[in-house]
């Protein structure tokens, strides 16, 4: 039997959907992701993470990829891509520190720490680390810089299903492609892509979709959808990518 692979930031994972907890396990079994998953009639793995990048998407799913070469086949994948305002930086080998979820996932490298324009130090073990961002985030989270990345990680990954032959659908989760003067080009292959969809639409991501369109305005305190979205979604997703995971 096939497997799905669902990867993409705290909307993918199902934050909050169990008993309101930020990050578990259980969330994850109540995610649309799962949904598509079972209506395709696949197995199941969720790697995203509350919090988690286009940075962390990209990188965790070649790591996946890479550690499953064997039997890639075997697995389709669903990648719901984030914002292009966050990153992940590294603590180093030689620092202690760690980057806690305070959750009972252990897939991911906890040397790892999501970085987005509002993360407070308090959320930094190591408080010079922390300062240093703060003090430093118009750099390290600039607009075009972000937009060209998001927009090369959409098109590296697409090249390596591609290349490999593996199955995937992609689209926004919460905004779309944002054009520069460095990535048009790049973009305008990703709008001829029919397996990642609508990347330049900001209303047709599964945030704004489910608030606008669909009228599910009662959201957690945390800005995520509840329940009755994600079964919505999860049912909208199906049929945009069935012809591309079957």
């Amino acid at each position: 039997m096939k497997t799905l692979v669902a990867n993409g930031c705290s909307h993918t994972s199902g934050s909050e959907l169990y008993e309101g907890l930020g990050e578990c396990l259980e969330n994850r079994n109540l995610s649309y992701a799962k949904k598509v998953a079972d209506n395709l009639g696949y197995d199941y793995v969720n790697i995203a993470i509350n919090g988690g990048s286009n940075d962390y998407i990209f990188r965790s799913t070649i790591e996946f990829i890479n550690n499953n070469l064997k039997n890639i086949q075997d697995y389709v994948f669903l990648i719901g891509w984030t914002s292009s305002l966050r990153i992940e930086l590294r603590y180093s080998n030689r620092n202690i520190h760690l980057f806690n979820r305070n959750s009972n996932i252990d897939f991911y490298d906890k040397k790892y720490i999501p970085i987005t324009p509002n993360t407070s130090i308090s959320l930094f073990e190591d408080k010079r680390f922390g300062k240093m961002i703060q003090k430093n985030k118009d750099l390290i989270i600039e607009d075009t810089f972000c937009s060209d990345k998001f927009a090369n990680y959409a098109f590296g990954l697409q090249s390596i299903f591609e290349a490999y032959n593996i199955k995937y659908f992609m689209f926004n989760t919460i905004h779309g492609q944002q054009k520069t003067g460095n990535n048009k080009a790049t973009i305008k292959n990703l709008s001829k892509n029919p397996k990642y969809y609508k990347p330049l639409d900001h209303d047709d991501t599964f945030f704004f979709y489910c608030k606008d369109v669909l009228g599910y305005t009662d959201l957690t305190s945390y800005w995520h959808h509840k329940q009755d979205a994600h079964n919505a979604w999860s049912e909208i997703l199906y049929e945009r990518s069935k012809e591309w995971l079957k």
